[in-house]
This record gives C-alpha cells, sequence and structure tokens, in this order.
C-alpha cells in the first residue's frame, strides 16, 4: 500500500531507539495524508509508550469523525483517560466496550486493573479477569493480572497453585516463566531454578 514505505521506515527508527525521528515521519506525512488511520495509530502506539496522554487527545481531535476514526477512540481512549486521570470516565467507558463488544480481551484487563487500583475492588477485577478467561482460557495478559492481584491480597498459596496448574495445562514458556518469576519473589530460588531449566529446555526445543 501507498503508506507502506512510511511505515517501514518508522518502524526501523522505532527499533533503533530513535522514537523522535519516527514520529517527525509519521507527522511529516499525515500533514499531506490527513486521516490515514494505519500510519495515526503508529504515531499513537509510539504517543502511548512515551506516556504521551494529551498529544494523544491532541491527535485523535484531529480525526474525521467516522466509524473506521471511532475504532482508534475506542483503542486508545481508555488509557488517556488513565494517563490524565479520569479514572471514573475510563472506567464507565470500558464497561460500556465490553457490554457491546464481551470478546474484547483486553479491555477486561484494563478494566480490572482500574478495579484493583482506583476503587480497591479486588473480587471485582478478579471476577472480570475470570470472565476474560472464559472467552479465551489462553489470554495469558488476563490469567498473569490474576496471579499478580491474588499475590498482592496475600493469597500466595492460591497464586501458586493456580499457576502450577497452568503450567500442567500449557507447559509452554510464558507460565513457566510467571511461575518462575513469582517463585523468586516469594523467596525460593531451587523451585524457580527448575522452572528456569525447563524454559531453556523449552528453548532448545525450538
Amino acid at each position: 500500500s501507498w503508506e507502506e514505505p512510511v511505515l517501514l521506515l518508522g518502524r526501523m527508527f522505532e527499533e533503533l531507539e530513535q522514537d523522535g525521528r519516527a514520529e517527525e515521519l509519521y507527522r511529516s506525512w499525515l500533514q499531506d495524508h490527513t486521516g490515514n488511520l494505519t500510519v495515526t495509530n503508529r504515531l499513537l502506539a509510539l504517543l502511548q509508550r512515551q506516556k504521551r496522554a494529551a498529544e494523544m487527545a491532541t491527535v485523535l481531535k484531529e480525526l474525521p469523525d467516522d466509524d473506521r476514526s471511532r475504532i482508534l477512540q475506542e483503542r486508545y481512549g481508555a488509557s488517556i483517560q488513565v494517563s490524565m486521570g479520569d479514572y471514573d470516565k475510563a472506567i464507565a467507558g470500558l464497561e460500556e466496550k465490553i457490554r457491546e463488544d464481551p470478546g474484547d480481551l483486553p479491555a477486561y484487563v484494563l478494566l480490572a486493573a482500574l478495579y484493583q487500583t482506583h476503587r480497591q475492588d479486588a473480587d471485582g477485577a478478579l471476577k472480570l479477569l475470570d470472565q476474560a478467561l472464559r472467552v479465551n482460557p489462553d489470554f495469558f495478559d488476563a490469567f498473569s493480572a490474576k496471579v499478580a492481584i491474588l499475590y498482592s491480597l496475600g493469597r500466595e498459596d492460591e497464586a501458586v497453585r493456580l499457576t502450577t496448574d497452568e503450567v500442567g495445562r500449557r507447559k509452554d514458556f510464558q507460565v513457566y516463566k510467571l511461575r518462575a518469576d513469582l517463585y523468586t519473589i516469594l523467596g525460593k530460588p531451587d523451585l524457580a531454578e527448575q522452572d528456569l531449566i525447563q524454559l531453556a529446555a523449552l528453548k532448545e526445543s525450538k
């Protein structure tokens, strides 16, 4: 497509940790191609990574008011509201988003984080993560968030048991790494080392 060279060059700059050049490239190209959502998405992702919420909001406001642009509004709107401290609005927006699309798994994780940190509602957060895992039992972001919340509540044995069950079910890199990290935090280096050995074996088998 005609924006492909810009995306390739911009991604190369980002991989070389030259975010300034990537941003300049995206913004310059968008001046002549206003409303191009593909390049706008890359610019927003870069700004999000740098936690520049106000500038993200400005970019979104400049988009045309149509269905395609609303996709980006929905994708980045909640993170902007969180970054700018508008937690209640972010929560309301995410709850509506899940009602409209119960398959939007990342929305569950972000909403659960807000329940846990802003509302101090750990039970509500865990229920949201369980909902996400019912939709997709392999969605690792929801699983790891659930383990983190259990650990923060002092339910360490439950966190270990849950992670061990998942290791038995999946036996993949992510869950072994998560359990190794959990054992390390709990001061059980011997058990962590066993999982790290399994990780090395998984890498060699690929």
